[in-house]
């Protein structure tokens, strides 16, 4: 069995086309020091890794490891930007399917999501 990356991962960003609320999204992560006010909120797909899973030989699954980075502006640097970013890492999570999903991917394969790890907030200094 091939397992198709590219289709994997198309399908998983695609969870967030109708996360309306965000003015970017893209599968090239940027850094956010680099994004200018406007463009923000946004959301980034980072490709972290993947491990194939063999029997007999053959690859019959592979677990792919993906990051989704949220980025909020908050214009007034006495205030927390968590009350910004809390509904749209909430919206982005939401999107997700429940764990163990089994989603059709283009081209007939299929994909099983779990979700995996924390979910990591950084405010800026």
């Amino acid at each position: 069995m091939a397992v198709d990356t590219e289709a994997a991962m198309a399908a998983l960003f695609a969870l967030t086309n109708p996360l309306t609320q965000f003015k970017t999204r893209s599968r090239r992560l940027q850094f956010v020091e680099d994004m200018a006010p406007e463009t923000l909120p946004a959301v980034f797909q980072n490709q972290v890794s993947r491990t194939d899973n063999f029997a007999l030989n053959t690859i019959y699954a592979a677990d792919i490891d993906v990051e989704w980075y949220v980025y909020a502006y908050q214009a007034n640097d006495l205030e927390p930007s968590t009350p910004i970013l809390n509904p749209l890492v909430d919206a982005a999570l939401n999107a997700l399917p429940p764990d163990g999903t089994k989603s059709t991917l283009a081209g007939g394969g299929t994909a099983t999501v779990f979700r995996a790890g924390p979910a990591r907030f950084f405010e800026g200094l």
